[in-house]
């Protein structure tokens, strides 16, 4: 049978860890967010035709962060080298040259060049003369 006192006592016992916890939350008070510090993966451009591409890859490059020249990569990303760079190293240097690779080898670029890093796309102009040739 049970009494008015053991229930008394388990109330109290169950209100105790309530009353501590909520009084932890007056102990400790949320920081203020940072500012932040510039944008780590530039500006991305919704891809509508391949130049946005390439503009997001370039942006990509120059920032510190990868953001933007990862997500311009498919993820069955495969890198095939013009002939004439193709010839230029050993044979197998561009076999299964996945995101991964491309992704290390972007993380390599970047460690060597701190300073500002730029890409040229499309002809010696920047200009993409087959843009609204679909493919």
């Amino acid at each position: 049978m049970r009494t008015i006192a053991g229930i008394g006592a388990r109330r109290y016992a169950a209100l105790i860890p309530a009353l501590m916890m909520l009084a932890a939350g007056c102990l400790f008070e949320p920081r203020d967010p940072e500012t932040p510090t510039g944008d780590e993966g530039g500006d991305w451009i919704i891809p509508k035709s391949p130049k946005d591409v390439f503009l997001n890859l370039s942006t990509g490059l120059a920032a510190a962060g990868n953001s933007n020249y990862e997500r311009s990569l498919a993820d069955d990303f495969a890198f095939v080298p013009r002939e004439q760079d193709r010839l230029q190293f050993p044979d197998g240097t561009f076999d299964n040259w996945t995101k991964e690779i491309e992704m290390e080898i972007l993380d390599r670029i970047k460690g060597d060049y701190q300073g500002d890093r730029a890409s040229q796309f499309g002809d010696e102009n920047g200009a993409f003369p087959k843009e609204d040739i679909r493919v």
